[in-house]
């Protein structure tokens, strides 16, 4: 950590390496919140005055076992979050977003490496999720049960965690981008689907994954990702 560092700064990086920062006193709202989500503090009291606030006390409460949802806590009306709204997070909280009935489309902010378990689940209305190049691991449950329409998974994505996609029955297609299939904690990672979905792979890859492990469960329907015209 560079002696230049910003609390908001020190408070992220401490997110991320699991270091409580004990001797960090914060200022500001944002801080305050920053350090909760660090340090688990459930009795956090401040109430949300700007979008990233209540995004932040969403994920506080969600990670730490509370029962608030993301609607609730700003009024049931966000249906997009983009990566700017969760600005420099990279690590995710397990349920933070999980049963958002109204949230339509979500992008996962650059730096993150793991989506948790149950990170975004029964989002009925989630039809759009971008995920970015980095995430290697995509954990159990956490899209469960989504109205995803179409999946891109990144070329670094490693492992797929049971049920990750499970009963996304509005999925048309997944595009993986990955040479090397990514290990599938489960042949139902992609359990429940569409009868017409298509999973896409790069072409030099397709006979690799119709043979790998659990992902030969889907031979019939994985080809080649279509050329661009």
């Amino acid at each position: 950590m560079s002696d230049n560092a910003t609390i908001t700064e020190t408070l992220l990086e401490g997110i991320l390496n699991g270091d409580e920062a004990t001797n960090i006193e914060p200022a500001t709202r944002k801080e305050m919140l920053l350090a909760g989500i660090l340090r688990g503090d459930t009795e956090c009291n401040i109430e949300p005055a700007t979008r990233e606030e209540a995004l932040l006390k969403a994920i506080l409460l969600k990670g730490s076992g509370g029962e608030s949802k993301l609607p609730a806590v700003i009024d049931g009306s966000v249906t997009a979050i983009t990566a700017e709204d969760l600005g420099a997070i990279t690590t995710l909280r397990v349920y933070a977003l999980s049963d958002c009935t109204a949230l339509e489309s979500l992008e996962i902010p650059e730096g993150v490496t793991l989506i948790p378990n149950y990170f975004a689940s029964r989002c009925s209305s989630l039809t759009s999720v971008l995920i970015p190049e980095g995430v290697t691991q995509i954990n159990a449950s956490s899209f469960t049960e989504c109205g995803l329409e179409e999946l891109v998974l990144p070329s670094t994505v490693r492992q797929i965690n049971t049920k990750a996609f499970f009963g996304c029955t509005d999925l048309a297609s997944i595009t993986v981008l990955a040479t090397t299939p990514p290990t599938l904690g489960n042949v139902n990672a992609f359990g429940s689907l569409s009868e017409n979905l298509k999973i896409y792979v790069p072409s030099e890859s397709v006979a690799t994954y119709k043979a790998a492990d659990k992902w030969s469960t889907y031979a019939d329907i994985i080809e080649a990702i279509p050329e661009e015209e």
